[in-house]
């Protein structure tokens, strides 16, 4: 009972942070104001966007904690409320207000939503993709680090370079009963502690473990769990699956009316592939919430860049181009959307069609282009 107290407790105070909280400064600051629905999912979007990041970050340097998080947020927060007496007017809107039912109807369909993908699947085996993405997020909890440190392989690693023959030897058997073999040629981590978390080449004697996959995920999924508990942590892509359905409805809207926003979100969530891949700790539904946020922001930029080129309009491009980089942390396959937005940018150049708006959102997918390629590039070095 006690246990379950001090989560709720911690619960009420972190997930307002993690979720709420710096959207809504954001966008009191530099956004339009639209009605309670789109105001409400703009700030969920940025402080989303915000939280995942700053997780894997910290996770990088291996210093993730629950409330060095909380601290960051914090210290964002405190700075956009000084930004914010430089900018007391808001952003004029270019939409009316929607009728009432809509916000009832969108949390109606919200909900419906997310018990569909409660509760979450319970991963067992750890060496599948799921449990890989899994097993990261947990061990970030743990240690705060992505990248983990094994006492009894340094240990062994140490020993089968000792100069006593008969420890050399035992160690040497030891590791070559525990360790998978790679083919050097092929693969750049040689040994394997389990099916995906890799050992690179010379690093056995220092313990250190690389879990497979990019790690957007698994940060999110260490966060939750900090917060929630395991259990609470496999909740990660539930929680991306119900705010992918939204994003769609919410870009259907901008698009077309509430009635196709609403009917767009209705049959995402009741699909059973997006309740499948809700429920099961994969990067799919990741992917889907940047993937349809960042079309929202896109679109809202477009449609103000028609008639204002404001903070609002700038700001909408630089979301669209955060949410399109945090792809590139979460799946490798990131390039089939960067790869038309790349051209897209390159087109805009070209045929001087280029704008303040089209620079901020280029230098946001830059930042976390490079964020990404650091992100490779330490998982073969340096715990980054």
């Amino acid at each position: 009972m006690t246990n379950i107290l001090a989560t709720l407790a911690t619960a009420m105070v972190a997930l307002p942070f993690i979720l709420y909280i710096p959207g809504w400064l954001v966008g009191r600051l530099l956004l339009p104001r639209a009605d309670l629905l789109e105001q409400t999912y703009e700030r969920v979007v940025i402080s989303v966007l915000l939280s995942g990041w700053l997780a894997l970050l910290l996770a990088e340097f291996g210093i993730f904690s629950l409330w060095l998080h909380l601290a960051l947020l914090l210290v964002i927060c405190g700075a956009l409320l000084a930004v914010r007496k430089v900018y007391p007017t808001p952003p004029p809107a270019l939409h009316s207000p929607s009728a009432g039912w809509v916000p009832l109807a969108f949390a109606a369909i919200a909900l419906l939503a997310l018990l569909l993908v409660l509760p979450p699947f319970q991963t067992i085996l750890g060496a599948r993709d799921a449990g890989v993405y899994a097993n990261t997020g947990f061990a970030i909890a743990r240690t705060g680090g992505l990248v983990q440190h094994d006492e009894l392989l340094a240990a062994l690693g140490q020993q089968a370079q000792s100069e006593d023959a008969a420890e050399r030897g035992a160690a040497e058997q030891a590791l070559s009963n525990f360790l998978g073999v790679q083919n050097p040629e092929r693969f750049i981590a040689t040994r394997l502690y389990t099916a995906g978390f890799f050992i690179n080449d010379g690093e056995v004697p220092q313990g250190r473990i690389v879990p497979q996959h990019l790690h957007l995920l698994s940060a999110w999924i260490g966060l939750l769990t900090s917060v929630l508990g395991y259990t609470g942590g496999l909740f990660a892509p539930g929680l991306m699956a119900v705010l992918g359905a939204w994003s769609l409805g919410m870009v259907g809207r901008r698009l077309a009316g509430s009635w196709v926003g609403g009917l767009a979100f209705l049959l995402l969530a009741l699909s059973s592939v997006q309740v499948w891949f809700g429920r099961y700790s994969t990067a799919e539904t990741t992917a889907q919430f940047l993937i349809f946020a960042g079309l929202y922001c896109f679109v809202g930029f477009q449609q103000r860049s028609q008639q204002l080129q404001d903070r609002a309009t700038i700001t909408y491009a630089a979301l669209a181009g955060v949410a399109f980089g945090q792809l590139a942390l979460n799946r490798i396959d990131a390039f089939l959307v960067l790869a038309p937005l790349v051209a897209y940018l390159g087109y805009c150049f070209v045929s001087r069609r280029w704008s303040r708006s089209l620079s901020a959102l280029t230098v946001a997918l830059l930042v976390l282009l490079v964020h990404t390629g650091l992100h490779i590039v330490s998982s073969h070095g340096p715990t980054f």
